[in-house]
C-alpha cells in the first residue's frame, strides 16, 4: 500500500524520474550493477515496505532464474528511462 517518488538532485535541481504503487520495488540497479544509489526515493503516502539485505537479495537470483531474468529486465527499462 501507499506511494513513494524517485527523484534525482542534477546540480541542485531535483528531477522526478517516477512514482511507485503498491507492489513495485526500488533498489536493483544498484544491488544488480554493485553501485552507487544514482536517485533517491521517498515515501509520498504512509506505505508499507520489505526490505531485503544484499546477500538475500543475491542468493535469491542466484537460485530463481525468473526472478533474476524480471530485475534485470526492470533495471535496463529503469536504466533507459534515466
Amino acid at each position: 500500500n501507499g506511494s513513494a517518488e524517485v527523484v534525482r538532485d542534477d546540480s541542485g535541481t531535483e528531477e522526478k524520474l517516477a512514482t511507485l504503487a503498491a507492489g513495485q520495488y526500488f533498489g536493483e540497479m544498484a544491488l544488480l550493477n554493485r553501485a552507487a544509489r544514482n536517485a533517491t526515493v521517498r515515501c509520498v503516502e504512509p506505505m508499507d515496505v520489505l526490505s531485503i539485505e544484499k546477500g538475500d537479495f543475491n542468493a535469491l537470483i542466484g537460485h530463481l532464474d525468473d526472478m533474476r531474468e524480471s530485475f534485470e529486465r526492470t533495471a535496463a527499462k529503469r536504466k533507459g528511462d534515466a
